[in-house]
């Protein structure tokens, strides 16, 4: 969640807050800087096509929405002051958001409601190819009838359609200080949806004057109008930030700045910390044993996320939920947290972690996928689903693309090893950067992915439309009427009940079809100094260093 959105196959994670013995209380980076070890170079910083956590935890600093989220996840004022709502006579909710009268881009120019306006034009212009685009159009009045305007057989666009569905759309920048929303029907996570990043502002003038295909890929082809600044970003090694003078709530920010940094090899970040030039890194299980023996404090998060193999659907043997089944039972889940990962983590035993609706929906659910330490049913599942498709255990061939940091190939070799020892099933390993993983599961160029989804909003259906047919997230391809009626109906259902009835319909169909076979829902370990006290590290809300004091 990465968090939200696609995670780094690895240690960019959520982390918590809490203090670290034995540590100095000043920062590395000074009395007034952190300096974070995020692992990862971020694939994407526009806004309205970026899928990744990693893009996700360095926009949040930098880029306020109409709303933001303060350090309980609660809905506070960001780019819009104050906002009211009206629910219409045909079950529509109108919500008017006042922009704040001194909000301002890097750039000098004001913030206003056409800039919140432009960036939904983008999001539901289904030529533009924004991957949430799907998954937030049912919300948002008019925004299906944009998207239905692209041909899915020739993916050309009936310009006529599409122009008659803008004129009517659900949003609009009323004048520069006004700016409405009507959505579809009442949605109580509505508000804090818009914190999300896809809805972040997009400066029309400034969009156009760098490019579509410049925007968003340097620090200086993007305008900020969040607490900091990015000054500098030094491609796969580091990102700076700097404190905004000119930002709307700068007296609330304590901080003068920010360093990321894209450390992947976990010794070398382990290093760096015990030398006091990190204020924070994750750590994996074998690095955590290690600093807790020096006397560190090891610290814990379950960051709301979902781990899970991720089949294509669309190739030889994987097309077939019984070899998806297989290779999902195929795989010691117990024996990967305790030997691989090494901490507070849980076997996965349905999609959606108990961190949503405080377990409540999970409580429903039940357990769906049970795991057995013999696998002699597994191996005849496989063979009878390998048969259907005239195949043998001999004849699968699988790729399975992983990032290159240490821990995503630790738990790719895991794999690898679990499905010939189970199984005898033979993979391949393809590891490369976190930018090119994201972009293989986009074209659908891979077999099987350890992938993590974490969540958006505090609701179930932020995992469940993950499948949807027409998702630009379900890069396996998986496609069934069935799961996509049962997502359509929960998201027209108002009555509560009955809504989690068919969404607990949505789980159980999940666990029979195998679109992804889960493993495990993520707790993450970290160590950090004193300096990073406030920092800002759960669901929904990760990474956040407005807060640290």
């Amino acid at each position: 969640m990465d968090f939200k959105k696609l995670l780094a196959g690895g240690l960019v994670a959520a982390m918590s807050v809490s203090t670290l013995s034995g540590c100095a209380t000043t920062s590395s980076g000074g009395a007034e800087s952190l300096t974070i070890n995020t692992t990862t170079e971020p694939p994407e910083l526009n806004s309205v096509l970026t899928t990744s956590s990693g893009s996700m935890d360095v926009l949040r600093q930098c880029m306020d929405g109409l709303v933001i989220l303060d350090a309980n996840n609660e809905a506070q004022p960001g780019a819009a002051a104050s906002w009211d709502q009206v629910a219409n006579d045909d079950g529509t909710v109108t919500y008017t958001f006042h922009m704040q009268e001194d909000g301002v881009w890097s750039n000098g120019t004001p913030v206003t409601a056409a800039d919140f306006e432009f960036a939904l034009d983008l999001l539901f212009n289904p030529a533009y190819g924004a991957a949430y685009a799907g998954t937030w159009a049912p919300y948002f009045v008019g925004a299906e009838d944009m998207m239905a305007a692209l041909n899915a057989d020739t993916g050309a666009l009936d310009q006529a359609a599409y122009d008659a569905a803008l004129a009517s759309k659900g949003w609009d920048a009323v004048d520069d200080k006004t700016f409405t929303i009507t959505t579809t029907s009442s949605y109580p996570f509505f508000i804090k949806l818009l914190a999300f990043v896809n809805f972040l502002p997009v400066n029309q003038a400034f969009y156009e004057e760098v490019g579509a295909d410049n925007y968003a890929k340097d620090a200086d082809k993007l305008i900020y109008n969040g607490a900091f600044n990015i000054t500098e970003w030094q491609h796969e090694d580091h990102i700076t930030f700097a404190k905004s003078d000119t930002y709307w709530d700068a007296d609330a920010i304590n901080l003068k700045g920010a360093t990321f940094r894209m450390i992947k090899d976990d010794n070398t970040s382990k290093n760096e910390f015990v030398a006091g030039n990190l204020d924070e890194t994750p750590v994996s299980g074998e690095v955590a044993s290690q600093l807790k023996e020096q006397g560190y404090d090891i610290l814990n998060y379950s960051d709301g996320s979902s781990w899970y193999l991720e089949f294509n659907c669309n190739v030889p043997g994987t097309n077939n939920a019984k070899v998806r089944k297989a290779l999902t039972l195929g795989v010691d889940a117990q024996s990967f947290i305790d030997n691989i990962v090494q901490n507070e983590s849980v076997v996965a035993t349905s999609f959606t972690p108990a961190a949503i609706a405080n377990g409540e929906f999970k409580e429903l659910v039940g357990d769906l996928t049970v795991r057995s330490t013999d696998y002699t049913e597994a191996k005849a599942l496989l063979e009878e689903g390998l048969a259907e498709e005239g195949m043998t255990v001999a004849d699968l061939k699988l790729v399975m693309i992983a990032d290159d940091t240490t821990t995503a190939q630790k738990y790719a070799t895991f794999v690898q090893e679990q499905l010939k020892t189970n199984l005898g099933v033979q993979i391949t390993i393809n590891s490369m950067p976190y930018k090119s993983r994201i972009a293989a599961m986009q074209s659908g160029d891979f077999s099987l992915v350890f992938a993590g989804w974490g969540p958006d909003y505090d609701d179930p259906m932020t995992f469940l439309d993950l499948f949807y047919s027409t998702s630009g997230n379900n890069h396996g391809g998986y496609a069934s009427t069935q799961y996509d009626a049962l997502v359509d109906a929960a998201k027209a259902e108002l009555d509560v009940d009955a809504r989690n009835d068919i969404m607990v319909q949505i789980e159980q169909l999940i666990a029979t079809d195998y679109p992804i076979g889960v493993i495990y829902q993520r707790s993450v370990s970290y160590v950090q100094t004193d300096a990073a006290e406030g920092l800002v590290r759960k669901a929904f809300n990760d990474i956040n260093i407005r807060y640290v004091k």
